[in-house]
């Protein structure tokens, strides 16, 4: 597309010029009164856009610039063109020739449809509402104190007062979230919170932008990796005229989070145990991990990037960064002799490209690990995001490059040249992500048990007469630990001894009257007295004794004096300082994992989560059933084992599992038995040509007996 020379370029009335100066550079910031919108170019374009008041042609314009400005020689021909596009996208130019107008608004209108693709981008998206500056106007003439500096002493000691408080009971709040963990059901209020927390973050930056005299003139509802939540657009920031104001408004996005978060965290603090400091605890949690994870990352193009911006005084550091990758690429290892390097201030470099080659990373890994997760709650859904990020990360770039070094002109000297190095990039790439070995963890969850023989259970439909011990005893082998009593198993008795003695009774008899009839009836009472005998054996079980010595656990509530139990209900356990296991399962898919001994296996007991121990596997079964060790291991909708109920109310899992047990040490100690565990089990690393080829193995064979 050439300059359109002979046209009269107008600036729009609406539009308002800012000159500001940043890292020793002028800049030249242009705003659109009425649209909101905001565009920033050099200040060398200053002279020449004073020039365009329809007066003259923009080929006079360009030619009196030229005379005037020695920084002409250095702007080409395209820059000026693509600054025509901007300004005529931003309705801020327009042209005496209508044809010319068109053709560069149409320019911009591909512009726009590309970021309203990215707008709709699933990992992205975003839907604007409306204009908000007048309500946000009232809004600040309530909150203006917090921008004064008794509102800023008063946000430094709410914030002292709750890392205080959080520090103080740091073990509290690490049992806290190791119950949360436990008892996953209480995850249903953080997605609740987190577009309220989002809210507030959002109405920061838009009042803390109008307390210093700026716009806001979109708000919407954005959605963060399927999360709805609320946003504003607070790009007037960069027309403020001091730093510190920017960085102001910038961070206090931040500061309102922590500031939710300290109040939740007193809450929390003030009224344990609650459901408001349920609550408390959630917004804390929310907060700080979405300031240090998200919100504060200078990699991440959100608060912490617009401030580190600030503070190195470098301005569109992310479109700078990848122009000066894309510049280096082209002139070192493409060799194009002719491309010119971007305008780069002296101690810019290292920030361009540290941040440039960090950023990158980080937003591939960010994304592999936002699409790995959601395939684990929501598989479809993840299938299909992955199938986006893949796109967009990966297949989109690598077509744009295929073009570019098919069509590109600037590389008809050395387009052999860039193409094999490209292709010995992508298969080195290949190579070294198939062949180097990883390190390879499988994270399952068990349940805290004890030896078969640690057991005790009821042997018979009976009551709790009395209790013998107490909870946390120690007790030898041998000792009494309760006793039952069975009314039917007593009539059971009862009758067995009375029919005893009648058969005694009948032998006697039959000795002198109806000796024919005596062998009968010796038999009929030698079978009279096995069932008798039986019988006080299962009474003599009623006197419940320990097997083996340990500690009492009780195994449930249920364990006190007079309540009922069924046989083979689980009454106590007896749990030795070397005898507390975790039994576990893995799918059978999974079990190739397993072929070699693990090189470590780390467990976390729900119950003291932020406690470390190390485990040993000791024995897992040589076939795969459909059986699980506890009911808690069962699937919750986005964890555990996949199971379906069969006849007769038993539960079986989908696919076979083979069943683990590891030995926990004697540090290892429990309230009771049952408890969650979380195993992360360390194998020996394996390329990802090996694992891959492992899975489509199984895929075969499961194809195959299906």
């Amino acid at each position: 597309m050439r300059l359109p020379l002979a046209s009269r370029p107008v600036l729009a009335d609406a539009v308002r010029l800012h000159r500001r100066e940043i890292r020793g550079e002028h800049w030249l910031f242009m705003q659109n009164t009425i649209s909101g919108e905001n565009v920033r170019v050099s200040a060398d374009y200053g002279a020449l856009l004073e020039r365009f008041d329809g007066s003259r042609s923009l080929g006079q314009a360009l030619d009196e610039w030229r005379a005037e400005s020695a920084s002409w020689r250095e702007v080409t021909d395209a820059e000026i063109q693509e600054l025509l596009v901007t300004l005529a996208g931003a309705c801020m130019l327009r042209f005496g020739d209508e044809a010319e107008t068109t053709r560069l608004l149409e320019r911009a209108r591909q512009g726009r449809d590309f970021r309203t693709r990215s707008r709709w981008n699933p990992l992205g998206m975003r839907i604007p509402l409306f204009d908000p500056d007048r309500e946000l106007e009232r809004c600040l003439r309530r909150v203006r104190p917090l921008f004064s500096r008794a509102g800023f002493v008063a946000i430094l000691v709410l914030l002292a007062a709750g890392a205080l408080v959080f520090i103080a009971m740091f073990p509290a709040v690490m049992r806290e979230l190791g119950a949360l963990v436990e008892n996953p059901g209480g995850w249903w209020l953080y997605p609740l919170i987190f577009p309220f927390m989002k809210l507030v973050h959002e109405l920061a930056h838009a009042l803390a932008l109008k307390r210093w005299g700026g716009s806001v003139h979109e708000i919407g509802i954005g959605f963060l990796v399927l999360m709805p939540v609320p946003y504003v657009d607070a790009s007037d920031m960069w027309l403020l005229p001091e730093r510190w104001q920017r960085v102001t408004v910038a961070a206090a996005g931040m500061v309102a989070e922590l500031v939710v978060g300290a109040v939740g965290v007193l809450i929390w603090a003030l009224l344990p145990g609650s459901f408001v400091a349920t609550i408390g605890f959630s917004t804390a949690v929310l907060a700080l991990t979405a300031t240090l994870l998200f919100n504060a990352n200078p990699l991440l193009k959100f608060d912490g990037y617009q401030i580190l911006q600030e503070v190195l005084a470098m301005p569109n550091l992310a479109t700078r960064s990848m122009r000066l990758l894309r510049y280096f690429c082209r002139r070192y290892l493409f060799g194009v002799a002719t491309a010119e390097p971007p305008i780069v201030a002296p101690g810019e470099y290292p920030w361009l490209l540290i941040w440039g080659v960090a950023a990158t990373l980080y937003r591939v890994l960010l994304v592999f690990i936002i699409t790995v997760y959601l395939y684990g709650i929501l598989p479809l859904v993840g299938l299909l995001l992955a199938g986006i990020a893949l796109w967009q990360l990966l297949c989109r770039p690598l077509f744009a490059l295929v073009g570019y070094l098919a069509r590109s002109p600037e590389l008809r000297a050395t387009r052999r040249r860039a193409a094999g190095f490209v292709i010995a990039v992508v298969l080195a790439a290949l190579s070294f992500a198939l062949l180097l070995p990883l390190p390879m963890t499988s994270r399952i969850e068990g349940v805290v048990d004890v030896p078969r023989q640690a057991r005790i259970v009821a042997a018979e439909d009976a009551r709790i007469a009395r209790l013998e011990v107490a909870e946390g005893q120690w007790v030898a082998r041998g000792d009494t630990l309760l006793t039952l009593s069975s009314d039917a198993l007593e009539l059971e008795l009862a009758a067995a001894r009375s029919r005893v003695t009648g058969l005694e009774v009948e032998i006697g008899h039959a000795r002198i009257h109806d000796r024919a009839s005596l062998e009968r009836l010796r038999a009929e009472a030698e079978r009279a007295i096995a069932e008798r005998d039986a019988l006080l054996q299962r009474k003599e079980a009623l006197q419940v004794r320990a097997a083996v010595s340990g500690r009492v656990a009780p195994a449930g509530e249920h364990l006190v004096q007079g309540a009922y139990v069924r046989r083979g209900d689980a009454l106590l356990y007896l749990v030795a300082d070397e005898s507390m296991v975790v039994r576990a399962v893995v799918p059978e898919r999974r079990m190739g994992r397993f072929d070699r001994e693990p090189e470590k296996v780390t467990v976390r007991l729900a119950e003291k989560f932020d406690t470390v121990h190390m485990a040993t596997l000791v024995r897992e079964t040589p076939a795969a059933n459909r059986h699980l060790p506890s009911e808690s291991l069962a699937s919750n909708g986005s964890y555990g084992i996949a199971v379906a109920e069969r006849e007769g109310g038993v539960m079986e899992t989908l696919e076979p599992v083979f069943h683990l047990e590891f030995a926990l040490p004697p540090a290892a100690t429990t309230r009771g038995i049952g408890g969650k565990a979380y195993l992360e089990i360390t194998h020996a690393p394996a390329t990802l040509a090996a694992r891959w080829w492992t899975s489509l193995r199984q895929l075969l064979i499961d194809t195959k007996d299906t």
